[in-house]
């Protein structure tokens, strides 16, 4: 059974003073004061006003930045449209998994780069993360949340995969797509990919998303607008169709 002792009071509050900034221990306290049956729904509010760092750090434009909740609700469309496991697994529960993998980060505004690495490591990272995770989650759901950070099963690789990949899905099809003058800053994302991607069907979607992104940078269209644009029934090429019609095209030239 979870408890949030008086020694993780004490370590949240060590880490709040390294950064003033974030509000991290007024932000965990609040949460404490809700019933916890409450803090799901509150975290998926919060969830859509926090904006994601790293897209802050990079200079992307208001009208591009991509929410937490945004991003948890892309990463679970990934991971069903795409899902290499069949039957082995139960689609709720890997959606629910994708849901969850960053709400923790939002009780305590924990959203961290690798440009705060030098006031934080990443044990007390994860440690902020596992407190939030403990205050959100029934017992069963934060154990998969833990099979999730320790991506050791199967599903969990898979999930791990579908996080990486949903961050290019966005550069490519949001914000590049309309500010292609950022490609230097989106960069990282895709080094990302060759480094961190393990199973083989995410590694073919990673090898498409590239050549979406090629595209766009060579035509001025990535393949999923061209798609889009190409559809027998016009569709409003808004961010939200563009994507859904990137993962579309993707599991047409992947046969899935």
């Amino acid at each position: 059974m979870f408890r949030f002792t008086q020694d993780d009071r004490a370590f949240v509050a060590d880490i709040d003073a390294r950064f003033p900034e974030k509000g991290i221990a007024n932000s965990g306290e609040g949460y404490l004061a809700i019933p916890k049956p409450h803090r799901l729904a509150k975290v998926w509010e919060d969830a859509g006003k926090v904006k994601r760092a790293g897209y802050v750090r990079r200079g992307v434009p208001d009208d591009r930045q991509q929410s937490n909740r945004n991003h948890c609700h892309w990463v679970a469309q990934l991971a069903v449209a795409f899902n290499p496991l069949g039957m082995q697994v139960a689609q709720q529960q890997m959606r629910e998994m994708a849901v969850d993998h960053d709400l923790p980060e939002v009780v305590f505004n924990a959203d961290f780069t690798t440009a705060d690495m030098g006031r934080i490591t990443q044990p007390e990272k994860f440690r902020l993360e596992r407190l939030g995770a403990g205050l959100l989650f029934s017992p069963a759901r934060f154990a998969r949340w833990e099979e999730q950070e320790a991506r050791q099963t199967p599903r969990a690789a898979w999930i791990g995969d579908c996080d990486r990949l949903e961050v290019c899905l966005d550069a490519v099809c949001v914000v590049e797509q309309k500010y292609p003058t950022l490609k230097k800053e989106m960069e990282g994302f895709f080094l990302d990919l060759e480094e961190f991607i393990c199973t083989d069907r995410g590694k073919k979607i990673s090898d498409e998303l590239i050549k979406s992104r090629e595209a766009l940078h060579r035509t001025g269209e990535c393949l999923g607008l061209r798609a889009l644009r190409g559809d027998t029934v016009p569709q409003e090429e808004t961010p939200w169709n563009t994507k859904m019609a990137e993962i579309k095209r993707i599991k047409r030239v992947l046969a899935i």
